[in-house]
């Protein structure tokens, strides 16, 4: 959701889990969150005051069992992992793709971002039963389907709406009337730059601690473009090929953010790989064949926007929210 984070298990006992990963969360959530913070405390949204005053609770900000008033990676790390996978960095700068911001808001300042990062690397090092590291850099997320072309068949175009050439519009979006309905190629570049910067920083830590990486960046950009093979566990690659277009691609999930299941099996793989190339290791492949079979994204698609009235809907509501947060913030 918009403003209330929690895994299903509301990470109640971790006792027999190794999963700790936080939906939505920041590199700032992972390393500091101590189970106080709130949405109001971190912004002078007047639009957020309010929500916040009317309903405190659904302004809690993401954290890993706020009980333990200790940080996401604290808590991990006091399991004494001897392997700790991170993928983080992600959340720092996708609110601007999906709220079209130019980065002023929505987007982690850079050198706040190296200063949390370092922490994250020092303290896993410092841990004495960690042998391994994987880390997965950040994908170009103005290239997920979430966004689409200004001129598609679903979104009619306000006649005389001043819009740059070259936006994007949100998936869901059936009519565009102002810039605030779109992001520039303005906005683009400068998230992608901040994208660029971000996965050097990552890319510098894996070559210098030799620590395993999976390019989630270029899999983005290039094989979700032309389509990429499914593998076998045996290491084969099938006929299947599935790529990053909306709804009938095979690769993401119907809200254009999130990879299916399919997706998901590709890049647990990618990560397998790049474990065991670095480590020598021997984890299994999973077969996304078997997956795409049970992955109902992929053996019954559906378009959304086939269906007009519902899409109007929510173009309407989430225009709506997107041009008062944009007064208010």
């Amino acid at each position: 959701t918009f403003m209330y984070w929690y895994r299903a298990d509301r990470y109640d006992n971790q006792a027999n889990l190794n999963n700790f990963g936080i939906s939505g969360a920041t590199i700032d959530d992972l390393i500091s969150y101590d189970g106080t913070k709130k949405i109001t405390d971190i912004t002078d949204s007047l639009l957020i005051q309010v929500v916040g005053l009317m309903n405190p609770f659904i302004c809690s900000v993401v954290g890993l069992n706020p009980a333990a008033s200790k940080s996401a990676l604290d808590q991990a790390l006091d399991r004494d992992p001897t392997f700790v996978s991170v993928w983080i960095g992600n959340n720092d700068t996708i609110f601007a793709t999906i709220m079209g911001d130019d980065g002023k808001l929505l987007m982690t300042d850079l050198d706040k971002w190296k200063a949390s990062w370092d922490i994250l690397v020092a303290k896993i090092k410092a841990k004495k039963p960690v042998k391994g590291v994987v880390l997965i850099n950040l994908p170009d997320n103005t290239m997920i389907p979430y966004l689409q072309p200004l001129h598609n068949k679903y979104t009619t175009i306000t006649e005389g709406a001043d819009i740059p050439e070259g936006s994007m519009v949100p998936v869901f979006s059936t009519r565009v009337s102002c810039v605030a309905d779109v992001i520039t190629p303005q906005q683009i570049k400068t998230i992608q730059d901040r994208i660029i910067a971000i996965n050097k920083i990552i890319n510098a830590t894996a070559k210098k601690e030799g620590w395993a990486l999976v390019d989630a960046y270029t899999m983005i950009r290039t094989e979700l473009v032309a389509g990429v093979a499914l593998t076998r566990s045996d290491g084969t690659q099938s006929n299947i090929v599935v790529n990053g277009d909306y709804a009938y691609g095979g690769f993401m999930s119907l809200d254009g953010i999130h990879p299916c299941s399919t997706g998901y099996a590709i890049v647990a793989n990618r990560m397998a790989r790049a474990v065991n190339e670095t480590y020598g290791t021997s984890i299994p492949l999973i077969d996304e064949v078997e997956v795409w079979k049970n992955d109902s994204l992929n053996q019954n698609p559906i378009d959304p926007r086939d269906y007009p009235a519902q899409m109007g809907n929510l173009t309407y509501i989430v225009n709506t929210m997107v041009r008062l947060m944009a007064q208010f913030m």
